[in-house]
């Protein structure tokens, strides 16, 4: 009985909290559950759009660091930075791996990286010539 008399007490002192805890509770458990389901729900040609979209931003920190990884100006090793470029897309999206026309895929990554090889190439001039 007094346990009981002390959990009244508690609750009595402590409803605003109790509530708010609650309520932050059921506003966590809705937005994790509509996010699962979302995703759940996205067809494959959206995962795949999302993900080249993300690939377009990402790619140019990954010529970067195969331009200076393999900093051999005038060599032949453009397709070995090519192939560590697009493993390394691969890797972080696996989403790609599963698309079926791989051909236009490719040449999508392949503009990616001659842009980003544009602008890579042209900071790398400026650096050098201060």
């Amino acid at each position: 009985m007094e346990s009981l008399k002390k959990l009244l007490e508690f609750i009595n002192d402590n409803w605003a909290s109790i509530v708010v805890i609650f309520s932050l509770c059921f506003a966590i458990y809705t937005k994790a559950s509509k996010f699962i389901t979302d995703w759940k729900s996205k067809t494959q040609e959206e995962k795949v759009e999302a993900a080249k979209k993300a690939v377009s931003q990402y790619i140019l920190v990954l010529v970067s660091q195969a331009e200076i990884e393999w900093n051999t100006e005038g060599s032949k090793l453009g397709a070995i930075k090519r192939a560590q470029v697009i493993k390394a897309i691969y890797d972080k999206y696996p989403v790609l791996a599963e698309v079926s026309d791989q051909e236009t895929l490719l040449k999508f990554i392949d503009e990616q990286i001659n842009e980003a090889l544009k602008i890579v190439r042209e900071n790398l001039r400026i650096k050098e010539g201060e």
